[in-house]
Formats: C-alpha cells, structure tokens, sequence
C-alpha cells in the first residue's frame, strides 16, 4: 500500500480565498494524501509564510467551529470558540476544498489542553505533586472532561466525515510549554519534567484509589525523588520507566492512570465513526501517552526529535504506525538526509507521514517534500 502523506495546519493557514487552489496544487503537484487541521487547539503563537506573506497567529486556543453536543444535554464545559484571524467558518471550506480535490482530511483534537477551558474551568485543571495547578491541562481523568471529549470527537466526526480523528495530548497531567523551562538548579531530564507533570488532582486521587493506588504516597515519593535529584544525591534515569521500576508505590499509581487513559481512548475508538489515530511525542518528556497500550485499535503517530533514531516511530503491535516530522528539521538540513529519514521510517514499516506546518513550507520547501515522498513510495514499492 502507497504511504501516505498528510501536511498538518490550522484552518488560518489557507485562507478562504486561496483554499482551493493551494489544496489543487497540493494534491496535483506534491502528491499529498490529504490534510490534517486542527480543529480544537491548544494556545499557540505562530510565525508563518501562509499564503506567500509572513503571518504572524496569536490564538488563546479553543475549537475552530461551535460544538452542539448531545442535543438531549448540552455540553457541561464546552471549549471556547476561536475568533478571529479569518477562522470563521474557515474549517468548513477546507473540508468542502478537501473533497473537491479528492483529498483525505484529518482533524486534530487537543485532548488535554483544549484551548481556554482551563481558564473558565480551573475546578478541572491537572494538579501536581507540589499542589501547583496547570494553567493550560485539564485532568482527563475527571469525568466532565472525558465527557467533553468523547461529545467533541463524537461531533467533529458526524458533521465533517473526516477520514480520521487524531488526538493530540492525550495524556494525564501537565502538558504546560514551561515545563522544560522552568529554573532550577541544574536543566531538568525527561524523567524529572514526566514526575514534576504528574497528576495529584481529587479526580486522579480518586480514581487511584479505586485501582488499589496509595496516591499520597505516590506524591510523596515524586516529592522525594526531586528533592535527592535536585541536590545531586544520585543520577536520576532518563526515562520514566526506569523510575517506574525503582518505586512500585509510584508505579502502582501511574498504571492507574494509564488505564484510565486506555479506557478513554478504547471508549473514543468504539463511539467515533471516523478512525481515531492517537499523536505521541517522543522529543521530550511525554508523560503517560507514551505508555498507552500500542495493541488498542487506533493508529499511532509519533513525533521524533531530529536526533531520534527513526526506529522509535515503528511500534510492532500497533495497528498502523506513522511517522511525525517537524517541517524545522528541513531547514539547514540536506536534502540526503531528510530523504534517508522518510524512507527509512517507510521500510521499517511506518504506513504514512504527516510533516507540522504547511504555513512553514515555501515553495522550495514543498519541493523537498514532493521528492522526498517520491522516493519513499518507491522504497515501499520495491
């Protein structure tokens, strides 16, 4: 089977009046499958080259199209709507354009981080073992937002069809952008950023101890564990796993989680008419999404950092892998090596590749992607 191609956007990014046409050339000229658009987004600021001018984006976040919910009950805590930047009805031309050109289209969810809800709901914030509370993730163990989700997902698939639904996000705890930032005494590792982003709010407490977890335990240990890391008393590991092995308490507490979050994910795939495929990002830390059981029946697609071998994004018991690249690791990069990355992802098995952000790819850019593709496909079909 022919790999796929998706370029991922934000519906700002192809104007209603060069949405057609750009979408003609993409699907005739660089050979892409189809689009996948954001569709409810988490805060982002943007500098980009969408429709042949620099465009700089500020969006608080929040769902590019008025959710309707269960018509017998509305939703509890509905995202709120992005305004502005040209987004009104925006995501509705794009599908009308993508099936105009025979395009497939992708529509991506922030399932933890949907955009302002934090701010007009902090009840349903992730908290965590220090007692700080996120400004931007919202516990997807609490029951409302679970059923947020699965009421948005349920509704972006009836009225737009798409060919798949992706979940971004999709891990319980902080997903806050200034976690890798924030001061200490020495840069925080990935197991460090995955405990100091764990969850510790009532609903995960709860649910903790209904799957025999102790969870103040389990916060007292990751309070531990920091306090020794911090003070140079013992090298901490790189993984989460590996701290996992070392702390049955902690573990115990993380598995709970993480069967909450297959259940979530398990329940979306039964309910959804569209294909769920789950997005994981293995650049940095990456809390518990990381751990999903790969057997479940939606897709994986997996983000690498550019020093990440390519071997990372094939996961064996998966029902399709697919490979997530950056449109950054192109820039200075040559063309052998980008090519190589992509068809190397292809002969290991990966089954398609999405390349974040469209509003990054000049000409030349889409250039590179046409032929790296090209020669993928060849790879795959040899």
């Amino acid at each position: 089977m022919k790999p796929t191609l998706f370029l991922e956007a934000f519906p700002w990014d192809l104007p209603s009046n060069q949405a057609s046409s750009a979408l003609s050339r993409l699907h005739g000229e660089v050979g892409v499958t189809g689009l996948s658009v954001w569709a409810v987004c988490p805060a982002v600021t943007q500098l980009g080259i969408a429709g042949g001018s620099v465009q700089l984006v500020r969006c608080q976040g929040g769902c590019f199209v008025e959710m309707c919910g269960r018509t017998e009950q509305p939703l509890k805590a509905p995202p709120a709507i992005v305004e502005g930047a040209g987004t009104v009805g925006a995501l509705h031309e794009i599908a009308e354009a993508c099936g105009k050109h025979a395009l497939d289209l992708r529509l991506i969810v922030s399932a933890s981080r949907m955009g302002g809800l934090v701010a007009r709901h902090p009840q349903f914030a992730a908290l965590n073992a220090l007692g700080i509370t996120s400004d931007q993730s919202l516990c997807l163990t609490n029951e409302v937002i679970r059923e947020v989700l699965r009421d948005v997902v349920k509704d972006l698939a009836v009225r737009f069809t798409p060919s798949a639904i992706v979940l971004s996000d999709l891990s319980i705890g902080w997903r806050d952008g200034d976690v890798g930032n924030v001061r200490a005494p020495r840069a925080l590792g990935s197991a460090e950023q995955s405990l100091l982003s764990m969850c510790f709010c009532a609903a995960c407490c709860v649910q903790a101890q209904r799957g025999g977890a102790n969870a103040d335990e389990a916060a007292s240990t990751v309070k531990r564990i920091l306090d020794r890391s911090l003070q140079g008393d013992f090298p901490l590991h790189e993984s989460l796993a590996a701290v996992l092995t070392e702390h049955p308490t902690l573990a115990a507490y993380a598995r709970v989680q993480c069967e909450t979050l297959s259940a979530l994910l398990g329940g979306l795939v039964a309910c959804c008419k569209s294909e769920i495929v789950v997005s994981r990002d293995l650049q940095g830390h990456d809390g518990l999404s990381g751990q999903l059981d790969p057997r479940l029946p939606g897709a994986i697609l997996t983000r690498l950092g550019p020093s990440t071998p390519v071997e990372a994004a094939f996961v064996p018991e998966a029902r399709r892998s697919e490979l997530h690249v950056a449109a950054s690791e192109m820039i200075g990069a040559e063309d052998h090596n980008f090519v190589k990355r992509l068809s190397d992802a292809v002969e290991l098995g990966c089954a398609g590749v999405t390349i974040d952000n469209y509003a990054f790819l000049s000409s030349s850019g889409l250039t590179r992607v046409r032929q790296a593709m090209r020669f993928a496909r060849r790879t795959a079909a040899s």
